[in-house]
């Protein structure tokens, strides 16, 4: 097991450090090494950000749909689904912008999606604060975002407890 490990770690320090090091971020494939960047840092109102979607808006700006928690633990109460927005592919992102919040709900996990009529989708999880009990639920904006439709229950509520669709998970067919 031993050498294994040391084979894996070689083989990281021969191959995948020097290609790095060219700018590439696969072996055969050019283009710029990957870059790491905070998009939504934890403030004290929301020390947990993330599990969230990005997308693609008509003029060309960039979305970041995200879960903005108000503790770090799971069973935070009132979390809220919030956005960041660039202009600039990525480089700089706007300040973040409460989207959806339900008092009493928790609010979280969006997943964004083109529809095929040129809307925005944006499925979540839904959950009673405080309980396992929750739902996923859809809403569209004609508007790039700016407004949102009321919400559709998509999943069944056969199962009674805690269900998400994590992030990123939606696809149109």
């Amino acid at each position: 097991m031993l050498r294994r490990i040391l084979a894996c770690c070689l083989f990281l320090a021969a191959v995948i450090v020097p290609l790095a090091h060219e700018g590439r971020a696969f072996a055969g494939e050019p283009g710029p090494a990957p870059r790491g960047k905070v998009i939504v840092a934890a403030t004290r109102q929301f020390p947990r950000n993330g599990e969230g979607s990005f997308l693609k808006l008509a003029g060309g700006k960039l979305v970041y749909f995200f879960g903005a928690w108000p503790t770090t633990s799971d069973s935070a109460r009132e979390t809220c689904i919030a956005k960041v927005v660039s202009a600039d592919g990525g480089d700089s992102w706007s300040q973040p912008a409460v989207v959806l919040k339900e008092p009493g709900q928790d609010l979280y996990h969006p997943c964004a999606v083109r529809t095929g009529d040129g809307a925005v989708g944006l499925a979540y999880t839904k959950r009673r604060s405080g309980t396992k009990v929750a739902e996923k639920v859809f809403r569209r904006s004609r508007d790039e975002g700016a407004t949102w439709s009321g919400e559709t229950t998509i999943s069944d509520g056969a199962w009674k407890h805690y269900i998400t669709g994590a992030h990123d998970r939606l696809v149109r067919l």
